[in-house]
């Protein structure tokens, strides 16, 4: 490889390394990007990207979580439909993380 390829292979790189790190912030600057972007890693696209967001409530015992619902939630791949993906919890440091979490209402 000469030294002309080298350079060039490690621009492509470094453009692809920003790239991902600008998308990883951009998906978690809000906690509704926060869910979104968690919706599509679970492979929800459609879900992540025409559902709305709602915050549901805002979890007492911790102060830095609150609770998003999504409508109408995407169902279980197995067709069953017995529970929704619609409920999730955002935790704030910085940035927003959103895990879900089954409750019962």
């Amino acid at each position: 490889m000469t030294r002309h390829t080298r350079g060039r292979l490690n621009r492509i790189l470094l453009t692809i390394e920003i790239a991902l790190m600008v998308s990883f912030l951009v998906g978690h600057a809000t906690p509704n990007l926060a869910v979104r972007c968690r919706l599509l890693t679970m492979g929800h696209p459609l879900a992540a990207v025409t559902a709305d967001i709602v915050v549901k409530k805002t979890a007492a015992d911790v102060p830095d979580h609150r609770l998003y619902e999504v409508r109408p939630g995407p169902r279980n791949r197995d067709g069953s439909g017995d529970f929704a993906l619609d409920t999730y919890t955002v935790k704030r440091v910085g940035l927003s993380f959103a895990t879900l979490d089954l409750f019962d209402d």
